[in-house]
């Protein structure tokens, strides 16, 4: 008889229905010998307990079950304290038998004697007293361990399977079959290892474990998991296990010694393909066969997931590369920037291709060198660089045109070339390069590298071969786009620079403007212009840029070298891609030893080469045609613009020295000051010719001498006491022959200049000695001087000659004006004593009067000054103050001297003295500006005075001034008439007629005159 799973046969149930086990039975002997035989031969467990847990009662079943020997030893457990496992929901057991007396089916976790679990289902019901209260449990436990270990062997066969498809990826699947199995078996140090047939490689895509750092890829060796791999067996494996095997000499110690190991072999369609393992590492938890059994159990499915996973991703990979393609592809089409392009590469290669490192070369066939243009390693990105293509990996990819695949660089080292390192400078443990053709020409190599082995297969080489074609047209169409936006703008910097040098007038400042902006358009770190001069057979350096310092500004080379020769033949330029190897002995022509390749391109005008643009580079450069012609294109504006700048200095040469010599004969016909018009002369001299210095010696007739007049340029004065004879020295010669002088290297010749020791200090080279002459008489000899070679042309020497009768022209002005001036000087002393003649004359005739004349004449002036009178007109004021009352000559002497007062009509007569003065002195052109004080001096501020009654400011200020002195004067004189008056009172006269005799500001400052200079007050007209 049978029951079902989970419920106790029928007589067991009848038996707990119809009949209480009796109290103590299984403690004392004596009951009915059916009922103990139904009970202890019960295939069920059946108990007895107390709500607390105590057992009172338990048939041979159960305590088999829980694996005690006796019920004596299962009473002393507690069953609600030791006899559930925490998984066991007890306590919904508890409050459902409690609220309905009875259970059915309950499935829970008991805990055996020695720890381990058994899954139990549970049927039992309540024994109330009387009262209502519960006496104890009892009811009966079927073992349904198996049962469930099957239900959960089943699940996780299941979740295996669905984990399989749901993941997203291997490393997800790999996380939920740990997960999976650790609801089945301890195990929480898993690893996942794979077995790659093609290297004979361990490799370890899952790891975890509490010691132990994840295992690189690596041979099986002889570690427990090698052991599995090779034996294909599982291996439960606890320390005794272990220590055999290490002594048999199958396995070896790996990593961290564990407490317990088990590993279970991976096998899909007969072959193994990994294996499974899990260790403790805790004395606590250990493994048993029931755990090797059931790892052995699921690692099938575990396989079959892999397998099936693996199969995913490949095609996941598989299509991620088709999309790959057709990123890159759809990329390329849409722009043409190199960077960006090469950048996209980059991004979409990494996303389906495993790298330590990567980079992108671009090989340049005419320089032959690589331009590494995408670096990283490790993360870390570098800045792009170009080097010679050399040896190396990369260099055989490019020579051989065909892709390298390294799997173990360590293996395959022996017959490999050099590794060039770079980036953390590891060396590669994989390492992949395909070159990038187009047109069957190599145009660069795409790399990819790891630092573990066998990261590549023949699958990433294809694929990257295949992205390399794609990347390849477009590379050449980013090249060819490139080089023509290079071309279009360096046509219009070109075009700006042609601009801009045509707006530069200085020719020096146009070369240097040249040059600089040249060697920038052209990438050059050099760039110079030699001028061509036929006529010495060379080429001069007249600008650069870049060459050292300390480089000779007359730097040249010979136009007679084969190639320099040639190039002016054929107006070909002259290409060195490498000096070293093309032309080394051109090398020694060169400034620098920096530069490896060199250019000239002539400068070419009206069909004449007249120089040279050169530009270098500091490394091998073969330029391309498009630079060529730019380069050409240069030096033909160059040319150009130095034409110009020529033909404009010339033009300016001129004007400035027409300018230089009318700005001469401007000071000669403004200025009768020979000194200031010498000195005008010099400096233009000296600018104009561009010499170091320049003087004047002007010829005394009387002593037939040249003596030193003025110069310039001197750093000491030998010169300036120079005074020779006709004939003396070169100037002495120059004078008497009436021809120049010229005197070269006068630092090696004995002259009459170098028996002076300072003269010797001014290091001259270069004498010019040119005579003066005006009129055909020698007015001086003007001398030039340079501490150098000087280029002396036809030109300059009419600019000499030119400058030379400016001077002589000068000379003789300024001799005819100091006669003149010394004649005019004469005429007017002659003047001012006939003027002092006429005032002495008034005095003598009026002897009251005497000594008046001078008196006011000399206040008159100091008032003038004090009253901010203008210097040029202090001569006339004076002239006017002698000859106030020079009217007074057509006065008769009856009124003139008379004693008496005057009639009215006798004043009547005496006010026409004014009148006279004016008549008198009219004529004299030299005398009217000193008329105002004779004609106005009586006429009142108030208009009461005469001759014209005129008042204020129309009345001439110096006629204002000396009235209040005349009036002064008068007033401290005695007259026939009157005694003196006394300087206080005419003082106080004086004021009490300002505003109405006087100018009252005039009072005002006479009045403190007085106090401040005592000197006028102190002579006694009496």
């Amino acid at each position: 008889m049978t029951a079902k799973p989970g419920k106790a046969p029928r007589y067991v149930q009848n038996l707990l229905n119809n009949n209480e086990i009796p109290s103590g039975y299984l403690v004392e002997e004596g009951e009915g010998e059916r009922f103990r035989t139904l009970f202890e031969n019960a295939q069920v467990g059946i108990y007895r307990t107390t709500p607390d847990g105590r057992v009172l009662a338990g048939n041979s079943a159960f305590l088999q079950m829980l694996g005690f020997p006796s019920l004596d030893q299962l009473a002393k457990r507690n069953l609600e304290e030791e006899g559930f496992s925490p998984n066991s929901p007890r306590q919904i057991f508890k409050e459902k038998i409690e609220r309905e007396n009875e259970i059915q089916d309950f499935e829970g976790e008991w805990v055996r004697q020695d720890g381990s679990l058994v899954y139990v289902s549970e049927n039992a019901r309540t024994i109330r007293d009387v009262d209502g209260s519960i006496k104890y449990y009892e009811g009966t436990v079927i073992d349904i361990t198996e049962r469930k270990r099957a239900e959960k062997l089943q699940a996780a066969m299941y979740a295996i399977s669905q984990a399989a498809i749901l993941s997203e990826n291997l490393d997800d699947l790999y996380k939920a079959i740990h997960q999976i199995l650790g609801g089945l078996m301890p195990v929480e140090n898993f690893i996942i290892a794979l077995y790659d047939v093609a290297n004979d490689l361990l490799t370890f895509p899952y790891y975890q474990d509490q010691y132990d750092e994840i295992l690189p890829p690596t041979k099986a060796g002889r570690g427990l998991t090698g052991y599995v791999l090779r034996t294909g067996k599982t291996l439960f494996a606890p320390p005794g296990v272990f220590n055999q095997l290490m002594q048999e000499g199958e396995v070896e110690l790996v990593g961290t010694n564990s407490v317990d190991w088990l590993g279970v072999p991976l096998v899909s369609k007969e072959k193994t393909i990994g294996v499974m393992v899990t260790q403790s590492y805790t004395e606590g938890v250990r493994f048993n066969q029931a755990h090797a059994d059931l790892l052995t159990f699921v690692s099938t499915q575990v396989a079959m997931a892999i397998e099936s996973k693996h199969a995913q991703e490949k095609i996941r990979q598989q299509a991620e590369r088709l999309s790959l393609l057709n990123t890159i592809s759809n990329a390329l089409s849409s722009t043409l920037n190199l960077d960006d392009l090469l950048e996209i590469v980059y991004q979409e290669i990494m996303k389906v291709v495993c790298a330590d490192a990567f980079f992108i070369a671009l090989y340049d066939a005419a320089n032959n060198e690589l331009e590494f243009k995408v670096n990283i390693d490790k993360g870390v990105r570098e800045s792009s660089y170009k080097q010679p293509l050399g040896i190396g990996l990369t260099t055989n990819v490019v020579m051989s045109k065909k892709p390298i695949l390294i799997r173990d660089f360590e293996k395959e080292k022996e017959h490999l070339l050099y590794a060039k390192l770079w980036g953390s400078m590891d060396l590669p443990a994989s390492w992949l390069g395909v070159p990038i053709l187009f047109g069957g020409q190599v145009v660069g190599v795409i790399s990819v590298q790891m630092y573990t082995p066998n990261a590549y297969s023949i699958f990433e080489q294809e694929l990257l071969s295949t992205i390399a074609d794609e990347v390849a047209v477009s590379i050449a169409n980013s090249r060819l786009y490139a080089a023509e936006r290079r071309r279009a703008s360096r046509l219009t910097e070109i075009t700006r620079l042609g601009i801009e040098l045509t707006s530069i007038r200085n020719e020096k400042t146009m070369l240097k403007t040249l040059v600089t902006t040249a060697a920038k358009i052209m990438e050059s770190i050099t760039c110079t212009v030699m001028a061509v001069n036929k006529n010495m057979d060379k080429a001069t350096l007249a600008a650069q840029v870049g060459l050292p310092a300390g480089t000779p500004d007359d730097f040249s080379v010979p136009l007679s070298l084969p190639m320099i020769q040639h190039s002016m033949e054929t107006g070909d330029p002259i290409i060195i891609p490498d000096i070293d190897r093309d032309a080394p002995k051109f090398r020694n022509l060169l400034v620098t030893k920096e530069i490896k390749a060199f250019y000239a391109y002539p400068m070419i005008i009206e069909g004449r080469i007249t120089g040279f643009l050169t530009l270098s580079k500091d490394k091998s450069y073969q330029p391309s045609n498009e630079e060529i012609s730019s380069s050409q294109l240069l030096a033909e504006r160059a040319a150009t613009a130095l034409e110009n700048a020529r033909l404009f200095d010339e033009t300016a040469h001129n004007l400035n020295q027409a300018q230089a010599l009318h700005m001469i004969n401007l000071a000669i016909t403004s200025s009768v000051d020979l000194n200031f018009i010498l000195n005008i002369l010099l400096e233009k001299t000296r600018s104009q010719l561009g010499v170091d210095a320049s003087s004047v010696l002007i010829f005394d007739p009387s002593t037939q001498m040249l003596n030193y007049a003025s110069g310039i340029g001197f750093r000491t004065n030998a010169l300036q006491g120079t005074h020779l004879m006709l004939g003396q020295g070169y100037a002495g010669m120059a004078g008497l022959h009436k021809k120049i002088v010229h005197v070269d290297q006068m630092k090696t010749k004995k002259s009459d200049f170098l028996r002076s020791p300072y003269f010797k200090s001014e290091e001259f080279e270069i004498y010019y000695g040119v005579p003066l002459v005006a009129k055909d008489e020698l007015k001086g000899v003007l001398e030039i001087f340079h501490r150098s070679v000087l280029n002396v042309t036809s030109e300059w020497m009419n600019f000499l000659e030119a400058f030379a009768g400016q001077a002589a022209i000068a000379i003789d002005n300024a001799q005819l004006v100091s006669d003149l001036r010394s004649s005019n000087n004469e005429l007017m002393l002659a003047y001012d004593t006939t003027i002092i003649g006429w005032s002495s004359a008034l005095d003598l005739r009026d002897r009251e009067t005497e000594g008046h004349t001078q008196r006011v004449a000399k206040t008159t002036l100091r008032l003038a000054q004090a009253m901010g009178v203008d210097e040029a007109d202090l001569t006339h004021i004076r002239r006017g103050a002698l000859l106030h009352d020079i009217g007074k000559m057509a006065i008769p002497d009856y009124i003139l001297l008379k004693p008496d007062s005057l009639t009215p009509e006798e004043w009547e007569i005496m006010r026409q003295h004014p009148l006279y003065a004016k008549k008198l002195l009219s004529p004299i052109a030299y005398l009217q500006p000193a008329l105002n004080i004779p004609y106005y001096h009586h006429e009142d501020w108030d208009g009461s005075g005469y001759p014209e009654g005129i008042s204020g400011e129309d009345i001439p200020l110096e006629a204002r001034i000396f009235a209040v002195v005349d009036v002064w004067d008068a007033l401290r004189s005695k007259r026939r008439y009157r005694e003196a008056w006394t300087d206080e009172k005419v003082r106080a006269y004086i004021r009490s007629q300002s505003g109405k005799r006087f100018d009252p500001r005039v009072v005002e400052v006479f009045d403190q005159l007085i106090n401040t200079e005592p000197l006028i007050s102190s002579y006694n007209p009496k």
